[in-house]
Order: structure tokens, then C-alpha cells, then sequence
């Protein structure tokens, strides 16, 4: 029987996307908050606005636009940015709000995050992650870094993540083999030095989160502005972020894109990147967990609307929960070790 909304299971998929690379190139794949999401609740928006103490201003943002979204309310402060200084008008006490609300995210991912303990990637991420060119993550937390590090996924350089030695450096040079894994809008174990230079911390004595409690989140490396051209401005300011997006530019290997919806306010950015190569294949997960049909077939609607410069052909839809990036329990010891049981 097949899935609702003609959804596809994440395997025929993969053997669709193994023929075309016959070999060749693997695919790459773009992950989102969903990805975040399906190990843990409190990545979503909601969690992390009710662990914001927010000013009686920036609650009442929140309120009369009616949203948890960060990133939506960051787009209409930077909109009223905009007009007050198109008009001459003081904009200090809206610029004032705009940082508030900006600071408070990458703080409240940091508040809600899961232990590294507590984190239990399944195992077939072991073997699913190296079998990417290249993975990009628009995600702050540390998921992604602990699942490559727990499954094993570093070892004769499978997946790489641009900072050995602990800094960035874009003359490095890795093998062509190997799975380069990068951080679109940064991340909360980035950081910058004094110099620029993009760094990345490491467990030592304190443990990620704990560095970060410790010493503050001022020097977090991420992009978090409320419409697609500010996050570009920022990522053109980094030498790490750009490279990174010059990469996702020239990439022109098929794409898996997994819990990353592509709105148009704050990831035209990303689109515009991956529609410089209209000729391959998109592989586009979509949560249908207590979704009805006419749900899902609205989403994917959408999806190929953003993608209407794609033949339809090339693109194909699947359930996120087939996917190993997306099976429940992984905040679980006995569910993450036996999936199946929630498929």
C-alpha cells in the first residue's frame, strides 16, 4: 500500500539516485531544522521562545504577529528598519529589538539543546552520511557534529568538516573521496578569534555546551538575520560562510534537501544557489506524521511551486521518517536502537 500523498520510501529513492550517479558522483544533501526536530521537540521554534525571558517589547512582537517564528519576527523588524531610514526616522529603539531577538535565538538553542549523553544516533547514520559529496546544514546545534563523531563517520577521513588542526583554512586539502560537511549559517561550536579566523571548539576539560555556558555565546559564529539578504551580507563577511555557499553555488551533483522548508523571506538565498543547476535530480523530504493527504499534497504543491524553473520529472518526494536522519527515538536509548518498531 502506498504512502499517503504518493510519498516514497527514502530507499527507492537512494537506488533512484545511486543509477543516475552510476558511480560517479554521489549526491549531496541539504538538512534543516526538521532534521533537529525529528530527534527532539524542543528545537522547534515554540520550545525556544518560551525559554527566552524577552523584554515586554519583544514578547509583544511575538504576540501581535502571532508567531514563534525567530526568524519571521527578525524579517519584520528589518523591514521597519528599512522604511524608518528611508524616511529619515529614528530606527535605535527597533534596531535595539531586532538584536534582542537575534542574540535570544542562538541563546535558546543553546538552553534547550540535548546532552550529548542523552543523544543517540541510529546506527544506519553510520553508513548514510559518507554516502553524500557533500552535506550542508542551515542548523545551529550540535546533532550533526555528534552523530559524525559517534558513528565513526571521521575515519580515514570519511566525512570532513573543513577545521582540522581546529581552524579553517579553504587551501586544505582533503581527499576527493571524502564527504566535506559544512555549516551554511554557521553553528554553536564556531566561533571567530580576534584575527577572523573561523575556529572550531572542541570537548576538552568542558564539554561543548558547558564551554559555552561558561564563557558566553558572544563569539558564536552564525548567521541568524531576518531576510535573505542579510544573511548573505553576513556569509560575504566570512571567509568560512562564503566559501561554504560558493560550494552549495557550484555543486552540481544531485540534491537530497531533508527538513529545510526554503522560505522565500529568509532562504531565497539557498534557493537561488540550488537552482543554478536545473538538471538534476531534488529529492525533497516531507514530514506526513499526523498530516492528512490533502496536507501533504498542498506541501509538495508548494515545494515544486519554489522549484518551478525544475522539470517536475526531477523531482521526487518522500517521507522523512524513512530516512535514517529522521527516525523517531534518537533522544532514546531503546528507541534509537530499534526504529523499526516506530515505522
Amino acid at each position: 500500500m502506498g504512502r499517503l500523498g504518493g510519498l516514497l520510501e527514502w530507499e527507492a529513492v537512494k537506488e533512484t539516485l545511486t543509477q543516475h550517479a552510476d558511480g560517479r558522483r554521489k549526491p549531496s544533501i541539504l538538512i534543516g531544522n526538521g532534521a533537529s526536530r525529528a530527534v527532539s521537540d524542543t528545537f522547534g521554534y515554540e520550545a525556544l521562545r518560551d525559554r527566552v525571558d524577552f523584554s515586554t517589547v519583544a514578547q509583544r512582537l511575538f504576540d501581535e504577529i502571532g508567531t514563534s517564528d525567530f526568524e519571521l519576527v527578525l524579517n519584520r523588524l528589518g523591514t521597519a528598519i528599512q522604511v524608518n531610514q528611508l524616511h529619515e526616522l529614528d530606527c535605535a529603539t527597533i534596531a535595539d529589538s531586532y538584536e534582542e531577538i537575534r542574540d535570544s535565538l542562538i541563546n535558546a538553542v543553546r538552553q534547550v539543546h540535548i546532552r550529548n549523553e542523552t543523544y543517540y544516533p541510529v546506527t544506519a547514520l553510520g553508513d548514510e552520511l559518507p554516502s553524500y559529496s557533500t552535506i550542508y546544514s542551515t542548523n545551529y546545534d550540535l546533532l550533526l557534529y555528534w552523530a559524525i563523531l559517534k558513528r565513526d563517520c571521521t575515519r580515514d577521513q570519511r566525512v570532513v568538516d573543513m577545521f582540522q588542526g581546529g581552524y579553517f583554512d579553504r587551501a586544505r586539502e582533503f581527499g576527493d573521496e571524502s564527504t566535506r560537511l559544512m555549516y551554511l549559517h554557521g553553528a554553536l561550536h564556531l566561533y571567530l578569534n580576534d584575527e577572523g579566523v573561523c575556529w572550531k571548539r572542541t570537548s576538552h576539560d568542558l564539554a561543548l555546551l558547558d564551554q559555552l555556558e561558561e564563557n558566553g555565546i558572544a563569539r558564536v559564529h552564525f548567521v541568524s538575520e531576518g531576510n535573505s539578504a542579510g544573511k548573505m551580507a553576513k556569509i560575504r563577511s566570512s571567509d568560512y560562510l562564503s566559501h561554504c555557499y560558493e560550494h552549495l553555488c557550484n555543486d552540481i551533483s544531485d540534491m537530497v534537501i531533508f527538513g529545510q522548508s526554503l522560505q522565500r523571506f529568509s532562504d531565497q538565498h539557498i534557493l537561488d544557489a540550488l537552482l543554478k543547476h536545473k538538471d538534476r535530480t531534488f529529492a525533497i523530504a516531507i514530514h506526513a506524521a499526523g498530516k492528512e493527504e490533502d496536507e501533504i499534497l498542498a506541501e509538495k504543491r508548494e515545494f515544486l511551486a519554489k522549484f518551478g524553473a525544475v522539470d517536475e520529472q526531477r523531482v521526487m518526494f518522500f517521507d522523512s521518517s524513512t530516512h535514517p536522519l529522521g527516525y523517531p527515538g534518537q533522544d532514546s536509548p531503546f528507541r534509537a536502537f530499534f526504529p523499526e518498531d516506530d515505522q
